[in-house]
C-alpha cells in the first residue's frame, strides 16, 4: 500500500514538474542575426540611394526579393496617437507601369494601399493613417499583379 501511494506521488510529482518547465520555456520566435543584418545594410544602401536618414525610432523590414533582379526596399512603419506612419522606399527599375503597394495583417487579407511615386533615385510611397501596426504587418510591392518583393514585420 505505501509503495502504491509513494508511487502516485512521484508520477505526480513528475508531471507537476513537466508542466512546469513546459510552461517556462521561451518559445518566441527570434529574430536572427542575419536578419538585422541584412535589414542593416538595406538601409544604407537605401539611404545612399536617396540620400536621406531613414530615422532609428521607427521599425524596419527589408523586403525579400521575389524575383532574383537584385531590388532593394525597406519599409518603414511607427504608430503614434492612434495613427501610423507607414513608409516604402525602393530602388527598383524604371517602368511604364506602377509598382503597387500592398499591406495588411497577412498576405491573405492584405490590400493596395497605394502606388509607389517616383523620386530623386528610386520609388518612395508615404501613408499616415489611423489605425494599428497590426494593419501593416505584411507588406508587398507589386507590378502587373506580380508580387515583386515582399516580407513581415
Amino acid at each position: 500500500m505505501k509503495a502504491a501511494v509513494f508511487l502516485v506521488v512521484v508520477l505526480l510529482l513528475g508531471l507537476v514538474g513537466f508542466l512546469f518547465l513546459s510552461k517556462s520555456r521561451d518559445n518566441t520566435p527570434k529574430i536572427t542575426d542575419e536578419a538585422a543584418t541584412q535589414t542593416v545594410e538595406v538601409e544604407n544602401k537605401i539611404e545612399e540611394i536617396f540620400g536621406r536618414n531613414i530615422p532609428d525610432d521607427v521599425e524596419k523590414l527589408s523586403l525579400t526579393d521575389l524575383t532574383n533582379e537584385s531590388l532593394l526596399a525597406i519599409a518603414t512603419r511607427k504608430e503614434e496617437s492612434g495613427s501610423v506612419e507607414f513608409s516604402v522606399l525602393a530602388d527598383l527599375p524604371e517602368n511604364q507601369e506602377s509598382y503597387e503597394v500592398w499591406a495588411g495583417a497577412s498576405s491573405q487579407t492584405a490590400q493596395k494601399i497605394g502606388s509607389l511615386i517616383s523620386a530623386k533615385a528610386g520609388y518612395i510611397f508615404e501613408e499616415n493613417s489611423l489605425g494599428a501596426l497590426s494593419d501593416f504587418e505584411y507588406v508587398a510591392i507589386m507590378r502587373s499583379g506580380q508580387k515583386m518583393l515582399e516580407g513581415s514585420f
